[in-house]
C-alpha cells in the first residue's frame, strides 16, 4: 500500500514522463500484490508439487567452527 502511494504520488507531478512512470509502477504493484502472489505462486507450488522442496536432506559441513 505504501508502495502503491509512493509511485502514485509521481502521477500529480507536472511532467508527463513522470506522470506515466508512477502510474505503471503502481499498476506494477497492484498486480503483483493481487495477481501473482495470491494467485501465481500457489498455483506454481501446486504444479511443481515435490520439486518445491528438491533438496530434502541438507548435506554435512564441510568445515568445523576450528577450521
Amino acid at each position: 500500500m505504501i508502495m502503491i502511494v509512493a509511485f502514485g504520488s509521481l502521477t500529480l507531478s507536472g511532467t508527463f514522463i513522470l506522470n506515466q512512470f508512477g502510474f505503471y509502477l503502481a499498476l506494477a504493484v497492484l498486480f503483483d500484490t493481487f495477481v501473482v502472489r495470491t494467485v501465481m505462486v500457489p498455483a506454481m507450488m501446486n504444479i511443481s508439487g515435490p520439486l518445491n522442496w528438491w533438496w530434502a536432506v541438507v548435506p554435512p559441513g564441510t568445515k568445523d567452527i576450528v577450521d
